[in-house]
């Protein structure tokens, strides 16, 4: 029972994870989506230049069209930047993943006691990486008071 109760707050907690991730990915696409179109606005404000300077607009057309031009840059801009910043604030916070880390099991002194098994593993380590050199990184399932 208890490795069921185990195994279904991992579940949890990498569904979770999956949605963050995928979130981000969903809001990048969107910010290159909003930088390629502020790319055709600047190519189209050359092109209204190129116009002008060949005669083929006059000055207040012209200048109409730069305005117009820099207004939506502008609005997109500020749409950019607002999804910067939420993307930046799920990378910084993980707030999601802090919740689900709040509802993995507590390990018990008594657990701790048995030895390393399994289930202890499963519990406080997400991942480890081994590299060439024999050195260890040890990636937790949890977040302690000295390291944030």
């Amino acid at each position: 029972m208890q490795m069921e109760l185990l195994h279904e707050k991992e579940k949890k907690y990498e569904k979770i994870m999956d949605k963050e991730k995928s979130e981000i990915l969903q809001m990048q696409r969107e910010k290159g989506k909003i930088s390629n179109k502020r790319k055709k606005l600047m190519d189209e404000k050359l092109r209204l230049y190129e116009q002008y300077a060949d005669g083929k607009l006059d000055k207040e057309k012209y200048l109409a069209g730069k305005q117009n031009i820099a207004s939506k840059d502008e609005e997109l801009a500020e749409q950019e930047k607002g999804l910067a910043e939420k993307i930046k604030k799920l990378q910084d916070s993980g707030y999601e993943r802090k919740e689900a880390e709040r509802e993995l099991p507590a390990v018990a002194e008594s657990d701790l006691e048995k030895g390393l098994t399994r289930e202890l593993l499963r519990c406080m380590v997400q991942k480890a990486v081994f590299k060439t050199d024999g050195e260890v990184e040890i990636y937790w399932n949890f977040m302690d008071e000295v390291n944030g």
